[in-house]
């Protein structure tokens, strides 16, 4: 007797909403917000403002917040998304890194200059490459490690050991660390 039973009516309603359910969440709009995209190739160290990028839409939560202007903590082609600096930037080549205290507000990928006194003053080009903390338990400062060409980490060394070394960094690559999280 089982061809006078009902249909399984319910069965069927179920699974056509499931289906319905299924192709809307397949179908539907994804929602969206615009993020900085680099308009042109940047180089590590360059300050980038919102006339080297363009806005495209991508969807929520695909990409972190950036706040511009922000300074390029790595090569950035064309096209590629700008994301908030990291706290390290790689070592250029032939150049080498050293712990040294830094104006508040360096960030990874900061242009620096390192000037020596003494008898012969020399400025020395370098970058920063990370923030490692504070330089003291009192918050006297901070500490990074900047990168110095390798025919200069002599002199830069020497310098640091003898509190004879002044960090300068370039102002407009000096960031706000409470904003950016890099305290």
């Amino acid at each position: 007797m089982l061809w006078l039973s009902r249909p399984p009516y319910l069965r069927w309603v179920g699974a056509g909403v499931v289906v319905v359910l299924a192709l809307y969440g397949r179908l539907a709009p994804v929602p969206t917000e615009p993020r900085p995209f680099a308009a042109r190739p940047i180089t590590v160290g360059e300050q980038i403002t919102s006339t080297d990028v363009e806005m495209r839409d991508v969807p929520i939560g695909l990409l972190p917040p950036v706040q511009l202007p922000v300074v390029a903590d790595r090569p950035v082609a064309a096209g590629e998304p700008i994301l908030p600096p990291g706290r390290t930037v790689s070592v250029p080549e032939n150049w080498w890194a050293l712990e040294l205290d830094v104006p508040p507000g360096a960030a990874p990928g900061a242009p620096a200059r390192l000037v020596t006194s003494g008898t012969e003053t020399t400025v020395v080009p370098g970058l920063v490459v990370g923030v490692t903390g504070t330089a003291d338990v009192f918050g006297g400062g901070l500490r990074a490690l900047v990168a110095v060409p390798a025919e200069m980490v002599g002199i830069v060394a020497s310098a640091a050991v003898e509190q004879r070394l002044a960090v300068l960094l370039d102002a407009r690559s000096i960031v706000d660390h409470a904003s950016t999280g890099l305290d």
